[in-house]
């Protein structure tokens, strides 16, 4: 309900919280202004401008350095390796999808064996590169996975490039449907464990 009473009390809190402002101000007023001339007030404010503008440029400064460096972070700790795995995991990828045109005869062997050792070194260099990468100790399990399926999968490239050589179709078309898959695949799925 409102009534007159409080219209009163609204009315007397409103000037007792206006006269406590114009206290505030007016003694802020005579401390930076009092007798001082209007050039003198002028310079004063330009004064205290400046520094605030300075101390908002630090700040500024400060946080763009330290988003720079969070943004350098994450592309050297995290975008750059996933970059390499990627590129050792579809070299591997190639590798079976190439061997698997030299046994369905759309491409021939000595030809498989040339485009096999291009995907092959490009996975060895992303590699070697990978694991000359500091090394964040949560993902260390994981990369020893690796290490041991790479063996595994280089292997079986060499073996696919014997093949390849010699001629064999029996031999590619038996190498291809099991152990090519199963040295290769455990690699590609290990890769993706650390990608995502």
């Amino acid at each position: 309900d409102i009534n007159a009473e409080s219209i009163v009390r609204l009315g007397n809190g409103r000037d007792t919280f206006m006269t406590k402002m114009q206290s505030i101000f007016g003694s802020l007023a005579a401390r930076f202004g009092g007798n001082k001339t209007i050039r003198q007030r002028i310079v004063l404010i330009l004064g205290a401008m400046l520094v605030i503008q300075a101390i908002l440029a630090t700040a500024l400064a400060w946080s763009t350095m330290a988003t720079r460096g969070g943004v350098s972070s994450l592309v050297l700790d995290r975008v750059e390796p996933i970059g390499e795995l990627q590129s050792t995991s579809s070299g591997f990828a190639e590798v079976i999808a190439t061997a698997h045109e030299a046994r369905a005869g759309s491409i021939d062997m000595a030809t498989a064996s040339a485009t096999i050792d291009v995907s092959f070194k490009r996975a060895e260099k992303d590699w070697a590169v990978f694991l000359n990468r500091k090394v964040d100790k949560r993902h260390a399990s994981d990369i020893e996975q690796l290490e041991f399926s790479m063996v595994d999968a280089c292997r079986a490239v060499d073996d696919l490039q014997i093949i390849l050589k010699s001629g064999d179709a029996a031999k590619l078309q038996a190498f291809t449907d099991g152990p090519l898959h199963e040295a290769i695949n455990p690699l590609i799925a290990s890769s993706n464990i650390l990608i995502v």
